[in-house]
C-alpha cells in the first residue's frame, strides 16, 4: 500500500513539472498524454509486485502425490447412509404417497477422497400401487441422489 501511495506521489509531482515546464507549447497536448501514461504506470507497477507474494497456499494445498486424504471412517459411512434412506422415504411420501410399509429403502455410500458419496439406492417396492409407479419412481430418485437407482417389485398377495 505504502509503494503504491509513493509511486503515486512521485509520478503525480513528476507529471506537473513536465506540464508546467510545457505549457505554451506546441507540444503541451503531447506532454499530457505522456503525463497520463506516466500516472497509469505508476499505478499499474505495484500490482506486478502481487505476483511475487507468499500466500501460504501450499501448506493448505499440497501438490502430487503429497495430498494424502484420510478416509472417512465406516459409522461416518453407515450414519450418511441412514440419513440417505430416510430422506428418500420422506420425499417418496411427499412425492408420490408411497409410506414407509409400501417400500423398502437401502442405500450404499462409499468412500471417495475423502468423502461420503452416495453409489447405489435399492429401492424394495411391496404393493402393486408402488409397482406402478417404478419407472417414475426411479427417474425422481435418479436425479434428487444422482446416482444409480435399482428397484425390485416384491408384491405381497
Amino acid at each position: 500500500m505504502m509503494s503504491m501511495l509513493l509511486a503515486v506521489l512521485s509520478a503525480s509531482l513528476l507529471a506537473g513539472v513536465v506540464n508546467a515546464l510545457g505549457t505554451g507549447s506546441g507540444f503541451e497536448k503531447y506532454l499530457r498524454y505522456f503525463c497520463a501514461l506516466l500516472l497509469t504506470l505508476a499505478l499499474l507497477a505495484p500490482l506486478g509486485e502481487l505476483k511475487n507474494i507468499d500466500t501460504g497456499w501450499e501448506e493448505v494445498l499440497p501438490e502430487g502425490d503429497s495430498a494424502k486424504t484420510e478416509q472417512v471412517p465406516e459409522q461416518f459411512l453407515r450414519r450418511f447412509e441412514s440419513e440417505t434412506e430416510k430422506a428418500v422415504l420422506v420425499l417418496l411420501e411427499e412425492e408420490f404417497s408411497l409410506s414407509k410399509k409400501e417400500v423398502g429403502v437401502a442405500a450404499m455410500a462409499e468412500d471417495r477422497e475423502g468423502m461420503p458419496v452416495l453409489a447405489r439406492l435399492e429401492l424394495t417396492l411391496y404393493t402393486v400401487r408402488g409397482a406402478a409407479l417404478t419407472g417414475k419412481v426411479a427417474r425422481r430418485l435418479e436425479q434428487a441422489c444422482g446416482c444409480r437407482v435399482v428397484i425390485t417389485e416384491m408384491i405381497r398377495l
